[in-house]
């Protein structure tokens, strides 16, 4: 499978839908429309420039870490899906996919919106990846598992905090308001380590709803 062809199945199957479902989300709870001049770019441009950018982020990536040969190519060392996730979510926030104008009591939920599609779609093609994982590996059990559950869990937290992909979300948020550099490794493993909760769950078939369910989520935004 060519790079091009992998991108337009990540672009159908993890990002445009997570796009569509927030837009939609704020539309109708929110009146993001109507209140905050809310607009999605427009999407056709959107999934050219989003690949661009990727590719841009992920080269940069492995010339700065693990480029190791005089005459290697960039392309001879490919790196793992956590890598990937982390460049694509940095090229969502580079490349913001929702407008709206800035304005006095704004909604939470408008003004991270971007940083939500952000995470939601590096989560989406972490979920799409362990899926074709288990898949090839002959894991059906696993594999029907995931599949029910349509998505990834996550930790409880204490009571009284964030949950954790909110969490996670609003730090995105603060760290690009502040002009502060996206660390891609670190956002890797923190990718790693979602994943491995997961097969944890999903290998010893101990789920608890009330224990590992992280209601956000349920819904784009929370």
């Amino acid at each position: 499978m060519n790079k091009e062809i992998t991108y337009s199945f990540l672009w159908e199957r993890a990002i445009e839908p997570q796009i569509v479902n927030i837009a939609r989300l704020l539309k109708q709870s929110y009146y993001a429309e109507q209140y905050y001049d809310f607009q999605i770019r427009d999407l056709n441009e959107y999934k050219e420039v989003l690949y661009t950018n990727y590719i841009e982020t992920k080269n940069s990536l492995k010339e700065k870490f693990f480029y190791i040969g005089i005459n290697q190519c960039v392309d001879e060392n490919l790196i793992d899906i956590h890598k990937i996730s982390a460049c694509f979510c940095k090229s969502v926030i580079d490349n913001k996919v929702f407008r709206f104008k800035l304005i006095d009591n704004i909604p939470v939920q408008v003004l991270i919106c971007n940083y939500c599609a952000a995470f939601s779609i590096s989560l989406g093609i972490m979920y799409l990846n362990l899926l074709a994982e288990y898949k090839r590996a002959g894991e059906i059990s696993q594999y029907n598992k995931l599949k029910e559950q349509k998505q990834f869990y996550f930790p409880p937290t204490n009571s009284g905090h964030d949950s954790y992909s909110y969490g996670r979300i609003k730090a995105l948020a603060l760290n690009d308001i502040y002009g502060r550099d996206f660390d891609l490794l670190a956002y890797a493993d923190m990718m790693y380590w979602i994943e491995e909760y997961n097969k944890g769950i999903l290998k010893k078939n101990i789920l608890n709803i009330n224990e590992c369910y992280d209601e956000y989520m349920e819904k784009p935004l929370i």
